[in-house]
């Protein structure tokens, strides 16, 4: 019955779920059950590795250039639509826009909106980081010490 409560506490699974596995699936996932628990539940290693005050660790950066490219669009996005630009709400066709929410301008700049990257230009017409005419950017605030 122990194993049973720690299946249901470790998988998430309901307690009928459990007492109806085989004997095949109950085993499988008591092995990995038992592997989980030598693993440490910070790091995901043999706790033999991550805690051994001898082992030495490199830190390492992983590079997502699409990722990188989507977060500097939001950012451009947001500068453009911003309090203060004129540039926050819209007629739902991206033509038309405004300071405030108006009838003429009922829908915000970031409704609906999903920025993405592909590799491929999927709309080229679509040059939505390009400010409309008349918005006023205002000057970016450093992030931070250079």
């Amino acid at each position: 019955m122990r194993d049973d409560l720690d299946l249901v506490r470790e998988f998430g699974l309901h307690l009928a779920v459990v007492e109806t596995l085989s004997n095949r699936h109950r085993g499988l996932l008591l092995w990995e059950l038992e592997r989980r628990r030598g693993d440490c539940p910070e790091c995901g290693m043999p706790r033999e590795l991550c805690e051994d005050p001898e082992q030495v660790w490199y830190p390492q950066r992983r590079v997502c250039h699409k990722t990188m490219q989507e977060k500097a669009a939001r950012r451009r996005y947001a500068d453009i639509h911003g309090e203060g630009t004129g540039a926050q709400w819209h007629d739902g066709r991206f033509q038309n826009w405004s300071e405030e929410q108006t009838a003429k301008t009922p829908f915000h700049a970031d409704d609906g909106v999903t920025i993405f990257a592909t590799p491929f230009d999927l709309n080229p017409d679509d040059d939505f980081l390009t400010a409309p005419a008349g918005v006023v950017r205002p000057p970016r605030k450093p992030r931070g010490p250079r």
